[in-house]
């Protein structure tokens, strides 16, 4: 699942990137949608599987481990924006969903050769149990909830400090980054 959903992902960036290619209108709005619904679902995947994956590789150290791998999705929720501006003011719109694309892909084959192997018992109860019971489905509301406020944030706060700081270029990446901290 792991590996599955992080070559997904992979894949999916990459062609996110081709998007500028496809017509204008309607038909661009509706594959920006499918592709990033489908990177989702990989990304999804992925994490999910890493969780699991580190639960059981360290039963004895999970809330160190996971707040660990929490860390690393704080810095890269931190550092992508900055990084993903610069390859763009760069190199244009490509470039951006090419690397990281590739550097997704290039970890596939590491993550097979790297991670164990782990034996899954499948369970008797499925997720459409699991989810109808009422505090898991608060609970998956509240965290949509919180992903969705973060994605809010993404397009909008970019155009929030060229319009109150008047930055552009790299000048506007600092500030973006100063407004983030506050």
């Amino acid at each position: 699942m792991f590996v599955s959903g992080m070559f997904l992902s992979g894949c999916v960036t990459i062609l996110f990137g081709m998007l500028d290619r496809a017509p204008d209108g309607p038909v661009f709005i509706g594959l920006c949608f499918l592709v990033r619904a489908i990177d989702a679902v990989g990304f999804s995947a992925a994490m999910t599987a890493s969780f699991s994956i580190l639960a059981k590789a360290f039963p004895n150290n999970i809330a160190t481990v996971l707040g660990s791998l929490e860390i690393f999705t704080g810095l890269g929720l931190v550092l992508g924006p900055p990084i993903g501006g610069f390859l763009y003011q760069s190199f244009g719109y490509e470039i951006p969903f090419i690397v990281l694309g590739c550097v997704v892909l290039i970890m596939v084959p590491l993550n097979i050769y790297l991670l164990p192997r782990y034996d899954s018992t499948p369970s008797k109860d499925s997720f459409w149990k699991l989810i109808t019971i009422p505090k898991v489905l608060l609970l998956c509301f509240t965290l949509f909830s919180l992903s969705a406020s973060l994605g809010f944030l993404d397009p909008t706060m970019s155009l929030f400090v060229l319009e109150k700081v008047g930055a552009t270029g790299r000048k506007a990446y600092v500030k973006y980054m100063y407004c983030l901290s506050c």
